[in-house]
């Protein structure tokens, strides 16, 4: 049986109903092996999730390409 994916520390806040995607973003990190990452939600415009993992720190800076056709094609 394959070993349980590490857990990194995270920083940040989820508020509720999304409490449970913390411990989830953790493994996701800690099953990278290496790096960090971001992640931030907002629901009905205000800002539910937002944490940081691994190697990733709280300012820095992301460069995004054409994102808005990925997530159109998911919300279709």
């Amino acid at each position: 049986m394959p070993a349980a994916p590490e857990v990194v520390p995270v920083t940040g806040f989820a508020k509720e109903p999304f409490t449970p995607i913390a411990d989830v973003f953790a493994r996701l990190v800690g099953a990278q092996g290496r790096g960090g990452a971001g992640l931030a939600i907002y629901h009905r415009g205000e800002l539910a999730v937002d944490l940081v993992g691994g190697e990733y720190r709280q300012d820095a800076l992301q460069l995004l390409f054409s994102v808005t056709k990925r997530i159109t094609a998911i919300a279709a």
